[in-house]
């Protein structure tokens, strides 16, 4: 199967206002299958910019074989013209068990909800925000497959830009999360890991498990409210019929420019804030020297160095930063990054080597998939697979989907856990579960965590 899209022409009209998160939230969840990709500027290599992917004109699903949809997806489309800011011409996510399609792989067996495999979604109109200038513009493609004219949609987009936000008032008490797995489940599994680790079977394997919350606040507005207590820079809010997507990742899982530019940073190591400077800095200097957490890291950098240079020109592959420190307003984290080069055609090969990110399997990635497969009650869905878009001149943005909601309705699934090595103590992991799982329970008013 093969989509050539081509096109034509561009409207790009810079816009009087600035919408805030508050704003691009609300018009992401006035049509079905609207993408916001938010970034907070916390990092001029991360944060500069914010799109909004408007009305879409048709979807690559799980109608769809895989591989057509991965040759659709990263098709070469050249316009250089607006190459100074992203278009993110599909948009959507890949599932964590869609590795089964090119790795002999069993997935989990029960569903916390149900998630199609894949979705992306091909949009032609486009609210870009560029959080150091202070600029918004409205981008307008005509390709082939737009329905409506380039001014047929700017009339409607000022007009959409002009409502004021409804007011917002939410009950945030009363919210209970239940743990889809008991205390000694979690515990067990831990000391399983370790055992296979003892026996050479694994380096790392990460552990997850998922929490379920029951609640009709719209997602919008969760969304708003997740990201003014936690900032990100790959965040997004997918606004989908088959599964809405609250995603405040910090992990950006690879990025591409130019078709041949590759980057991916990998997060290992999370440490509490605490309550002021003099705390946070031992805690800091506390993660910085956990050799734990270095080694880690270490261990998931040469899998991804290693996931690049498969591919890679060689001798492009190098380790621009080992274990910085990324600071959130409830924790720190670890980041390192690597990058290299690789030719323009061998974008699918550099997914299917990279997919999912390292630092949420383990090492050795296929015999760590395997445990995950095999410890874990459910599959995992949308965390900790992919959500970003591919857009023109070959570039791409991917984040790993961690501090991640997925919701069907009323019900919320938002999953936790971490790198499980040989030095792991489970009761320390297990709080490390619990800090992650705050980063989105705390947007609520005394949330409680139930386990089985």
């Amino acid at each position: 199967m093969s989509v050539i899209i081509k096109i034509h022409s561009f409207q790009r009209l810079v816009l009087n206002n600035f919408p805030d998160l508050l704003q691009l939230s609300f018009l992401a969840s006035r049509q079905m299958d609207r993408v916001l990709f938010y970034s907070s500027g916390l990092d001029p290599e991360h944060g500069r910019f914010s799109v909004l992917s408007l009305d879409p004109l048709f979807e690559l699903d799980s109608s769809i074989e895989f591989d057509d949809m991965l040759n659709v997806l990263f098709s070469l489309r050249e316009f250089k013209d607006i190459a100074d800011i992203p278009i993110p011409l599909f948009s959507g996510w890949m599932n964590y068990e869609s590795v089964r399609f090119f790795e002999k792989i069993e997935p989990a067996k029960k569903n916390t909800i149900e998630v199609p495999d894949f979705q992306f979604v091909f949009s032609d109109s486009f609210l870009v925000v560029d959080t150091f200038e202070k600029k918004a513009e409205l981008i307008l493609l005509e390709t082939d497959v737009s329905k409506n004219t380039s001014d047929e949609r700017k009339d409607k987009y000022l007009e959409e830009l002009a409502m004021p936000v409804p007011k917002h008032e939410y009950e945030l008490s009363g919210i209970r999360a239940k743990a889809l797995i008991s205390k000694k489940q979690y515990y067990d599994s831990v000391e399983e890991i370790r055992r296979l680790i003892g026996e050479g079977s694994v380096y790392q394997v990460n552990f997850t498990y998922p929490l379920k919350v029951e609640t009709d606040i719209p997602s919008w507005f969760l969304f708003y409210r997740y990201l003014t207590q936690n900032h990100a820079d790959y965040a997004a809010f997918i606004n989908s019929e088959a599964c809405e997507v609250l995603s405040i990742s910090p992990e950006c899982f690879y990025r591409v420019k130019n078709g041949t530019e590759v980057s991916s940073f990998p997060i290992k190591g999370t440490i509490r804030k605490g309550e002021d400077d003099k705390e946070n800095n031992e805690l800091k200097l506390e993660l910085q020297s956990s050799e734990k957490d270095r080694a880690e890291l270490a261990m998931i950098v040469d899998l991804v160095r290693n996931d690049i240079g498969k591919l890679a020109v060689p001798g492009s592959v190098k380790v621009d930063l080992h274990a910085g420190l990324m600071e959130f307003p409830t924790l720190f984290h670890l980041v390192s990054k690597i990058s290299g080069k690789i030719e323009k055609h061998d974008q699918i090969k550099l997914f299917k080597s990279l997919f999912p990110g390292g630092s949420i399997t383990g090492a050795p990635k296929i015999a760590a998939m395997q445990m995950i497969s095999r410890l874990e009650k459910y599959k995992r869905g949308i965390y900790t697979g992919a959500v970003g878009f591919t857009g023109l001149d070959g570039n791409a943005v991917f984040n790993i989907p961690i501090r991640t909601v997925q919701r069907k309705g009323g019900t919320l699934i938002y999953s936790t856990g971490g790198g499980i090595t040989w030095n792991s103590d489970p009761e320390k992991e297990f709080v490390e579960t619990l800090i992650k799982a705050k980063a989105f329970l705390n947007i609520f008013e005394d949330p409680e965590i139930i386990f089985e």
